[in-house]
């Protein structure tokens, strides 16, 4: 077997934070830069400074060099700025910070992924202003108020949807849905292979 076969990711390792990220990989990069965005607020906010003081001082030379090589770009997040401090900082946890994060990126994406879901039902073409919204409010008013702001959206839409009104241009985040969308068992998972990107 050679080494590249036998090769695994460090966040592969980890199997919440290995579906996590394979989700995040898998949406446009302004929906990567978006989650990205949160992910760095919440894990400052959550988790303590002491805690990665301590850690800078025990990286170990696998973490330094694999800092070092990151700069080199050729990882699949590293194209997107936001996407790449984001997956540096959460080398940088603990598993059990990296597994913690991992809930609030699946939170996101799924919330996302059922926003998406509902402007492909009601025909209405999705936008990048009510994907930040989502993220702002998971941010800063957690999740009774994206589950509200998803509610009322889905009235919104059906209403229009009602009256007859034609949706607007489409939009070229409908094109996740109508083409890689699965329902599965555990609710809608958009699947990270062949998206637009």
């Amino acid at each position: 077997m050679n080494q590249s076969s036998s090769y695994i990711r460090w966040y592969d390792r980890q199997p919440k934070l290995s579906e996590a990220c394979k989700l995040l990989f898998g949406f446009p990069d302004e929906i990567k830069s978006l989650i990205s965005e949160a992910v760095l607020i919440i894990a400052d906010r959550e988790i303590k400074q002491k805690e990665q003081r301590e850690q800078m001082r025990s990286l170990g030379s696998e973490k330094i060099l694999g800092l070092y090589k990151s700069k080199n770009r050729r990882r699949e997040y590293d194209i997107n700025p936001y996407l790449h401090q984001a997956m540096n900082y959460l080398y940088l946890l603990s598993e059990k910070n990296r597994d913690f994060m991992a809930e609030h990126i699946l939170k996101m994406v799924h919330y996302i992924q059922h926003y998406l879901q509902t402007c492909h039902i009601t025909e209405t073409p999705p936008s990048m202003e009510d994907v930040a919204t989502i993220t702002n409010l998971y941010i800063h008013s957690g999740d009774p108020e994206v589950k509200s702001f998803l509610k009322q959206l889905h009235f919104e839409f059906c209403l229009k949807l009602q009256d007859g009104k034609s949706p607007t241009l489409p939009n070229p985040l409908l094109d996740i849905i109508e083409n890689v969308t699965q329902i599965n068992g555990s609710g809608m998972k958009i699947s990270h292979r062949d998206l637009p990107l």
